[in-house]
C-alpha cells in the first residue's frame, strides 16, 4: 500500500506509510493506548474541506480510521515496543439531578409511584419536554439496574403526570420494591 491522496499523487501530509500511531480512544474497532503502524493514508478533497482516512495494523488486524486527527496521535518508532497504555474505564453515565425532586408514593398493592416535580415551575427545565426527557433517562436507568437485579417488575412512564410507575410483578416482594426506588432517589436527588 501506498501514501497517496485520492489523485493517487504521493502525499506529505501527516499519517506517512510505516509511522506509529497510538489511538487516543476506544473508538472505530481501535483500543485506547495501543500502537498501530500506519498501511495507508487516503485524502479526498472536496468543497467542503480534505477528508482523510487512514488504514492502521496491529498484529492480524487492520482498520480503516476516519478523521485520525480526532482518533490518533503520531509517536517514535521506539512506541510499538511500549505496552499500552491502559484506558481508564468509563463510569457508568448517570444523570445527575439538580433541577427535579422525586417523590415516592406506595399504592395499596404495593406498586411505588415516583412523581417528578421541577424545583423552579416557572423555569425552563419545567417544560413538557425537558420533563419527559428526564422521565425516560429515569427510566431507562431504572430498567438497567432492575435487569442486574433480576426483578421481574414493570416501569413505565406517564408524561402527562409526570410520573414512572413501577409496576410489581407475581415474585416481587413490595419491601424490595419500595427500598429500589428509595435508592433511586438517593441516587437522582
Amino acid at each position: 500500500m501506498s501514501n497517496t491522496n485520492a489523485n493517487n499523487r504521493p502525499s506529505n501530509q501527516r499519517y506517512g506509510v510505516g509511522s506509529k500511531v497510538r489511538s487516543r480512544v476506544t473508538a472505530q474497532g481501535l483500543e485506547a493506548g495501543r500502537c498501530y503502524t500506519v498501511e495507508m493514508t487516503n485524502q479526498m478533497r472536496s468543497f467542503v474541506g480534505t477528508f482523510t482516512t487512514v488504514a492502521v495494523r496491529a498484529g492480524n488486524e487492520v482498520h480503516y480510521v476516519s478523521n485520525p486527527h480526532l482518533v490518533l496521535q503520531e509517536v517514535g518508532p521506539e512506541a510499538a515496543d511500549e505496552p499500552p497504555i491502559p484506558a481508564t474505564p468509563a463510569e457508568p453515565r448517570r444523570f445527575h439531578n439538580r433541577t427535579y425532586a422525586i417523590k415516592a408514593e406506595r399504592t395499596f398493592s404495593g406498586h411505588q409511584l415516583l412523581h417528578v416535580i421541577a424545583e423552579n415551575p416557572a423555569g425552563s427545565f419545567a417544560t413538557r419536554r425537558k420533563v419527559a426527557a428526564f422521565l425516560y433517562e429515569l427510566a431507562a436507568d431504572m430498567e438497567r439496574q432492575s435487569e442486574r437485579l433480576g426483578a421481574s417488575w414493570t416501569i413505565t412512564v406517564d408524561v402527562e403526570s409526570a410520573t414512572v410507575f413501577l409496576a410489581l410483578g407475581a415474585n416481587d416482594d413490595a419491601a424490595r420494591a419500595e427500598q429500589f426506588a428509595a435508592d433511586v432517589i438517593a441516587a437522582y436527588c
